[in-house]
């Protein structure tokens, strides 16, 4: 099968495994969040065995998303050839600190020039039971592609710079686009997104942790909805940030009045997803918020390939059927829930 997606993370974690067990080339893994656990440390063991046997093996984590581990927790790893990088180390210089929230969220695993894998998760067991969308590709030409890019963001993890037009440019191949944003540059997911929903027809499917919509993206809404087209938001009714969990509700309830369709899913949902009019998809690793959108390394996969579509379908219509719809009369809401969403909607940039 050349397409296969994963929409429980345990799921996902026991064919990586599998996957990582039978490598015998190559093994490149980008996370924003590394843990030290019973699945992150399957994974270490794996890697380093493979190195051990002569497995080109390299592993790239965000140095803030993975910050409770270090290089120590990788030294038999290290020592048996692998190569192990934290993106963007933070020193306590001004220069630095300016940098501090342009952090790596990109999630990829590539294996021997032909197994990809992109999308939600990071590498954590206490996320095994949350609702992600992780997509495994058998295509030697996409792996190809994915891993020249990881392999250009490993190079830049301990610098502060990062060639904008390079980094950001678009790759279409077999029919399929890969999308790359990099912090304070023209962003080709966010205008990607943007001309998805301008275009849309009949009905917009959004799927995300994490919705603190920006104006522009409102406008573009509001046009849809003037167009006849029904908007489908589903969101995470408990969000793993309590303040991001206001902010949504506060956002939901201002996307409610324009017509918008909101449904909370009843545990933990972390994909990130869109579907237009049934046939265009985007997924990967952005949230729907400023940090992703403005200041941080992000990565989508987006076209209108039917098995993928399919894939997307499936996964939203279970979504919708298990979700609750969000109907909530805002005279009901409690007081310090709307001042907290008040004052968080003023520094909503930070989230």
């Amino acid at each position: 099968m050349k397409y296969k997606s994963f929409s429980l993370n345990s799921d996902f974690y026991k064919s990586l495994i599998d996957d990582l067990s039978k490598a015998k080339k190559n093994i490149y893994l980008e996370t924003y969040i590394y843990k030290d656990d019973k699945i992150g440390g399957k994974i270490k063991e794996i890697l380093t065995k493979k190195a051990s046997h002569g497995v080109t093996v390299k592993l790239l984590m965000d140095a803030i998303g993975s910050i409770l581990i270090s290089e120590i927790n990788f030294t038999p790893l290290i020592l048996a050839g692998g190569d192990v990088n934290f993106f963007r180390r933070m020193l306590l210089v001004p220069f630095h600190l300016t940098k501090l929230n342009n952090r790596n969220h990109r999630k990829l695993v590539l294996i021997d020039n032909n197994i990809s894998y992109i999308g939600s998760a990071n590498i954590d067991y206490d996320t095994s039971s949350w609702r992600e969308f992780n997509l495994r590709i058998d295509d030697p030409k996409i792996n190809g592609l994915l891993s020249s890019m990881f392999i250009e963001q490993f190079v830049i993890s301990n610098t502060l710079t990062v060639n904008r037009k390079k980094s950001t440019k678009i790759h279409k191949i077999n029919g399929l686009t890969i999308l790359r944003s990099v912090p304070f540059a023209r962003n080709p997911i966010r205008i990607s997104f943007l001309e998805l929903i301008a275009k849309a027809e009949e009905e917009i499917v959004i799927e995300n942790p994490y919705a603190i919509l920006d104006k522009k993206i409102y406008k573009h809404f509001q046009g849809a909805i003037k167009r006849g087209v029904v908007i489908k938001i589903i969101l995470p009714k408990l969000v793993d940030v309590t303040l991001a969990g206001y902010l949504n509700r506060k956002l939901m309830r201002k996307a409610k009045k324009i017509g918008a369709n909101i449904y909370f899913y009843p545990t933990m949902l972390h994909s990130k997803l869109i579907l237009i009019d049934n046939k265009e998809w985007m997924i990967g690793s952005t949230n729907l918020d400023y940090r992703s959108m403005f200041t941080q390394f992000e990565i989508m996969l987006s076209g209108n390939n039917q098995e993928i579509k399919e894939l997307v379908k499936k996964h939203i219509d279970k979504s919708i059927k298990e979700a609750e719809v969000y109907d909530e009369n805002i005279k009901k809401i409690p007081l310090k829930e709307k001042v907290i969403g008040n004052l968080l909607y003023l520094i909503r940039f930070l989230f």
